[in-house]
């Protein structure tokens, strides 16, 4: 079972020489398509139109060929109307183009081909304050409806609240969000639930680490942590990398730690510090200078190690190893032999990501709550100065 363009005129996308046009344009499409499946080329079968959901996709322009392969292979189990935002600046304020297309696949042999309908837009950023009237008059009516802003956020958080605002749920990386401020608006402008794709990448890490700690031997290490680095492959920046302040946040909202030192520039990162029940806890971010692919790991910025220090010369390391999908984890105490274990490195990608929002729309994740919330003060005098901004909300106390 595969994707296929429908049989449309040369097997082309159509192109819209004005937006108002759309839906005529998208009738016609139909209207041949149709024609053409009912004749020779597909041995008489008819072709069903589905629309389950409207799906809204916003990038920059060097991203666009990605993410439509992803809402491609989405369509196979979840038919949408899909409309992709293609931000490019080489358009300056020319009006906004685009194109319609059909993506179709036959679910089995002998049945009909099953399509729905993706509409590509390119804009300039002039024009991305037109964008929310746009895809308001584009959306069909009574179908769930989400956002994946998959663009970097630099100046566009007004335009990402607006769309929202037309929308049951967001999809975001917040690895694209660049300064704390942005992640502020995560916590208090975007309405509707809120999905975070970096928050997703993050969930092996999570999981592995929180079964050390089921071991009833390794469990006393939780409660005397004195010191949590992550390191991250990732080129030099004015800000640490948002998973890493994730994972911290996560840690700190989990075991009720307060936040007390912002993180702050050093000589191989960034470092500050939290308060425990027990004491101080030193919280560093660390570099490793080695430019990623962006169609691989948005924002150049990938986690590869975990290291936790406890009293007593407690020590756990999770580490990605290099070309494989793979942990290795490392739990080091007094009188005991620190054996590593290797675990499948497996979670979820946008398409999971996506599919699971549309069928969830408003689940609320509290546990990301307090991991972003505890985020955002740990990388306060990255982007507001020394004084930093303190966690609200409710403490947990285990991972």
């Amino acid at each position: 079972m595969g994707t296929a363009e429908a049989p449309i005129p040369a097997g082309e996308p159509i192109p819209l020489n004005d937006l108002s046009h759309v839906e005529a344009v998208l009738a016609e499409m139909w209207r041949v398509a149709a024609e053409s499946a009912a004749g020779e080329a597909d041995n008489g079968k008819p072709l069903v139109r589905v629309s389950l959901a409207n799906v809204i996709a916003v990038t920059d322009m060097e991203r666009t060929g990605t993410l439509s392969e992803t809402l491609d292979r989405l369509s196979l189990h979840r038919p949408a109307r899909v409309l992709i935002a293609g931000i490019d600046p080489r358009l300056g304020e020319a009006p906004i183009q685009g194109y319609v297309r059909a993506v179709c696949h036959r679910p089995a042999p002998d049945t009909p081909q099953i399509c729905c309908e993706h509409v590509h837009l390119q804009l300039g950023p002039p024009s991305l304050k037109l964008l929310p009237g746009v895809v308001a008059s584009l959306l069909e009516a009574d179908l769930p409806s989400l956002l994946w802003w998959d663009a970097a956020w630099g100046g566009r958080a007004a335009t990402l609240a607006r769309l929202g605002r037309e929308v049951d749920t967001i999809v975001i990386d917040s690895e694209l969000a660049g300064p704390t401020a942005a992640l502020q608006t995560v916590l208090g402008d975007l309405p509707g639930g809120v999905h975070d794709l970096a928050w997703a990448r993050l969930t092996p890490w999570r999981r592995h680490l929180a079964a050390v700690f089921d071991d009833p031997l390794t469990l006393g290490l939780l409660s005397s942590l004195r010191a949590v680095e992550i390191e991250n492959l990732a080129p030099a920046r004015p800000s640490p990398p948002a998973q890493a302040l994730l994972y911290h946040g996560w840690l700190a909202g989990q075991l009720g730690w307060e936040i007390e030192a912002p993180l702050e520039r050093s000589s191989t990162g960034w470092s500050g510090t939290a308060r425990s029940r027990q004491g101080r806890v030193r919280l560093s971010v660390k570099l490793r200078g080695e430019p990623r692919d962006p169609a691989v790991e948005p924002a150049g910025a990938e986690l590869v190690g975990v290291r936790l220090e406890a009293a007593e010369d407690g020590l756990i390391t999770v580490t990605s190893l290099p070309g494989s999908s793979s942990f290795e984890i490392r739990v080091q105490q007094r009188e005991a032999c620190p054996l590593p274990q290797r675990l499948a490195r497996t979670g979820q990608g946008p398409e999971e990501i996506i599919g699971g929002a549309l069928e969830s729309p408003s689940r609320e994740d509290a546990v990301y709550a307090r991991a972003l919330a505890q985020a955002v003060a740990l990388a306060g005098s990255v982007s507001q100065g020394p004084a930093g901004r303190k966690a609200e909300g409710e403490q947990g106390g285990s991972i």
